[in-house]
């Protein structure tokens, strides 16, 4: 425990001094949040660097043909698409969509953690952008942004323990460090990235179940419940409060919400969330999770007495 503790604290002070790389923003991705940044560019500007990546083309069209937009007739291309999410809502589903291109390692270890941070990221994603549709002021594009960011400072965290594959070892700890560092490592690349400040503070904040801004009900309060929500359906590193003690789920509308006996708000929205998810090529059913791995106690023989 104080070799995993000693490793991620000075493992986030060298972040902070600029001796760690971080990774960059998929490609497409960037140059879309780039050129959407101009405000003097056209619509074929986005058209044409999404041709450049067919794969990412296809699921923004899916995307713009999903339930979150409540068109009747389908995109029939991407011009259409991008007009009918608008070009903030394109430019959050495209990051979505390419950030799963950082969550590989070629070290099977290290990718039964990466797996299951996928899981959870996508999961915190869905549930963020169903919360969101029932909201009046918050954008279903943005919040799936925000909850699939949830994890991302645990990534950068997995990629560097690498080099300590010893700790890898114990889930438990991997865990704690996630919970401890996690968010503050994602606020740091967050702001590399250029990311929005609604989008850090999101993350700044996803372990502050508490947390109560005395404002109105806002991206972060949405994301506190929606990673609440997500947390509350798998394994978890550490007890989850009750929703009606905390303030993000009081100021929501789901609150005045009549839920059927026996039934949670999870229950109440998972046929929303599993479609969700669905379209982000996630389920609901977790990967195998990490287990210790502890040294062979070898055996001994009988011996006559």
């Amino acid at each position: 425990m104080v070799a995993s503790r000693g490793f991620h604290l000075t493992l986030y002070k060298r972040i902070l001094n600029g001796e760690v790389e971080l990774p960059c923003l998929p490609d497409v991705s960037l140059r879309i949040r780039q050129t959407i940044a101009r405000h003097n560019y056209h619509l074929q500007d986005l058209v044409q660097l999404l041709q450049g990546d067919p794969a990412l083309a296809g699921h923004l069209l899916k995307m713009a043909d999903s339930p979150l937009y409540h068109q009747p007739t389908p995109a029939r291309d991407l011009r259409t698409a991008i007009q009918r999410m608008g070009a903030s809502a394109t430019s959050n589903i495209a990051t979505t969509y390419s950030i799963k291109n950082l969550f590989f390692s070629r070290n099977p270890r290290l990718m039964q953690y990466m797996r299951l941070l996928w899981h959870r990221s996508l999961k915190c994603a869905a549930v963020c952008s169903v919360l969101a549709k029932h909201s009046t002021f918050i954008e279903p594009d943005q919040a799936m942004l925000a909850g699939l960011m949830q994890e991302i400072g645990c990534l950068l965290l997995l990629v560097q323990l690498e080099e300590r594959p010893e700790l890898l070892e114990e889930p438990a700890e991997v865990y704690r460090m996630f919970d401890e560092v996690g968010g503050d490592i994602g606020v740091v690349l967050l702001k590399f990235w250029g990311l929005d400040a609604p989008f850090v503070e999101a993350i700044r904040e996803r372990n502050h179940w508490l947390r109560d801004s005395r404002l109105p009900y806002d991206l972060v309060d949405l994301s506190i419940l929606g990673r609440r929500l997500a947390l509350g359906q798998g394994p978890t590193g550490g007890a989850l409060p009750e929703l009606e003690s905390m303030p993000a789920y009081n100021k929501s509308v789901f609150a005045l919400m009549r839920i059927p006996r026996g039934l949670g708000l999870f229950d109440q929205l998972r046929p929303e969330i599993e479609a969700v998810l669905t379209l982000l090529g996630g389920s609901l059913t977790p990967p195998p999770q990490p287990t210790p791995r502890r040294p062979l106690i070898p055996t001994l023989r009988n011996r006559s007495v």
